[in-house]
């Protein structure tokens, strides 16, 4: 099944190293959680350190510190995460945010792989130079992309779904999704000035199937809005 977003959160956490945490609510039908990070500090090595929701570290991790290029980002993904209210989202930086950012976007998707995504890439560069990864994919694999720039939201790319845009201390960002149809999907920067990316691909999640275990219903393969009513079901 072709994994879809839920819903997604913007945080604000300030540029302490070692901020508060804060309690967060996850969705009840929510199989993963990716949190997307960015900042611009000026070489100052700044970048997500570490993180924790209701004290798990994160399944996977991958992203670019500032000491390359002045920007970071990032992705940390949770795989069947706790859901409901008051799960305590706590991270770190490994150097106190001082001039843009950091921008905090989470994203929660449903009905995708949770053993780990299928491809991660990132970059980062200064300037307008322009910024791009390709990612491996297979049909119905679902893209997200974290587009980053200086001081506004990035424009949306054409044929991606936006899911959210912000900025939070002039480190403006946009999170959007496509459904990829080939081996390879391009992720392109939009408005380019000190642009920095990260994106994933999610293969989709196992089929449902349902065996009627006393043969008393019937269905035709293929059928739309499709109802089974009935006694004796395994999922």
């Amino acid at each position: 099944m072709t994994a879809s977003v839920i819903s997604s959160l913007e945080m604000s956490w300030g540029f302490s190293a070692d901020p508060t945490p804060q309690d967060i609510t996850v969705p009840s039908d929510c199989t993963a959680m990716y949190m997307f990070t960015s900042s611009y500090s000026g070489n100052s090595g700044n970048g997500l350190s570490t993180a924790t929701l209701e004290g798990v570290s994160v399944d996977e991790v991958s992203g670019v510190t500032d000491t390359e290029t002045t920007v970071s980002v990032s992705v940390a993904a949770w795989y069947n995460p706790g859901t409901g209210a008051n799960q305590t989202l706590d991270i770190s930086w490994s150097a106190a945010c001082v001039t843009f950012g950091p921008s905090c976007i989470i994203v929660f998707v449903k009905d995708g792989d949770t053993t780990g995504w299928r491809d991660v890439d990132h970059e980062a560069n200064t300037a307008t130079t322009a910024t791009s990864v390709t990612l491996t994919t297979v049909a119905d694999d679902l893209v997200i992309k974290f587009d980053r720039k200086d001081l506004a939201s990035p424009s949306l790319s054409s044929g991606w779904t936006n899911i959210v845009a912000g900025i939070e201390v002039d480190d403006g960002t946009r999170t959007s999704s496509i459904v990829a149809t080939t081996t390879t999907q391009v992720c392109d920067s939009e408005d380019e000035s000190y642009s920095g990316i990260v994106a994933i691909s999610i293969p989709p999640g196992p089929a449902v199937v349902i065996t009627d275990i006393n043969t008393t219903e019937s269905w035709t393969d293929g059928d739309i809005g499709l109802v089974i009513t009935g006694t004796g079901f395994v999922t």
